[in-house]
């Protein structure tokens, strides 16, 4: 590892977005030193890390087959709600 290549605590604060953003492109490594000392290493996660994005398609039938959809979902919690707050108006009477 050259020396162009490590990096004080207070040298990564400063450069820290940079440093890591060389290690995802370039590959580069990056050791992190306290006092001299080594301590940390900035390197690039490999590639079989990276997790795919999902498609919003994925998503479809998150709650099992045959079971509810995402706006279902919301309007039986939204309709929860109203009915909690109507008895609670009826206990009031």
């Amino acid at each position: 590892m050259l020396n162009d290549n490590i990096y004080s605590i207070r040298e990564t604060r400063e450069q820290l977005s940079r440093l890591v953003e060389l290690a995802y492109l370039t590959g580069g490594q990056f050791l992190v030193t306290k006092f001299g000392q080594p301590r940390a290493a900035i390197v690039p996660v490999p590639k079989d890390w990276l997790i795919k994005p999902k498609s919003i398609l994925d998503f479809e039938g998150f709650l099992g087959k045959g079971g509810e959809t995402g706006t279902e979902l919301v309007n039986r919690i939204r309709r929860n709600k109203r009915e909690k707050a109507y008895v609670v108006r009826l206990r009031k009477r």
